[in-house]
């Protein structure tokens, strides 16, 4: 629960700092949607390494991913350098079988927040080209919801990274975005920005 709270807080904190620089333009705020990140990807790890250990006693299926919902604010240095940090939210579920039974669900949250820097090298009005890098930390909620019986919880983080190979932002002032690379916003990323 408290890192939802922190979670919801960091957001509004990145909104209302926001509106205390609207005067010159260099301040930009984006939400966006990617898949295929690196959660999805060390999920799928985990499971094929707990049925291997268990000899297929244990496993997963109809694992289904929500995509990575980002909220991002950067600061434009000098034009081309932009600077600032990215909220990410994922969440998965999956059925869970033991010895060929269904057991019950898990139901997965998933939690970024992250430092990220990118530079601008094709800038024209109307068109940006850039990449970009970001380094921040996981929290990972998992939910065991059986049949029957008790439900149980774990909790745990790891550190995450965006490697953005390819970005381009279409429009001035309020504009579209597509991204390609891999981390924590997913391999392919689209989405919506305003600079403000």
């Amino acid at each position: 629960m408290k890192t939802k709270q922190l979670f919801l807080l960091s957001a509004l904190c990145l909104l209302a700092g926001n509106s205390l620089f609207a005067q010159d333009r260099r301040h930009e705020i984006s939400l966006g949607y990617g898949l295929g990140t690196t959660s999805d990807f060390l999920d799928a790890f985990s499971d094929v390494l707990a049925t291997a250990v268990s000899g297929g006693e244990i496993s997963q299926d109809n694992e289904n991913y929500s995509g990575a919902v980002h909220l991002s604010y950067k600061y434009l240095v000098m034009g081309r350098l932009g600077v600032g940090g990215t909220l990410v939210y994922e969440h998965a579920n999956a059925d869970a079988w033991q010895d060929g039974v269904h057991t019950g669900r898990i139901k997965r949250d998933y939690y970024t927040i992250a430092a990220e820097v990118d530079y601008r090298y094709v800038r024209r009005p109307f068109f940006t080209l850039y990449s970009g890098l970001g380094l921040g930390y996981t929290s990972h909620n998992e939910k065991y919801q059986p049949g029957g019986g008790a439900e149980s919880s774990e909790s745990t983080g790891h550190f995450n990274f965006q490697v953005t190979g390819i970005g381009a932002r279409f429009g001035a002032r309020v504009g579209g975005f597509a991204e390609a690379g891999f981390g924590y916003k997913g391999l392919f990323c689209v989405g919506a920005y305003a600079r403000f």
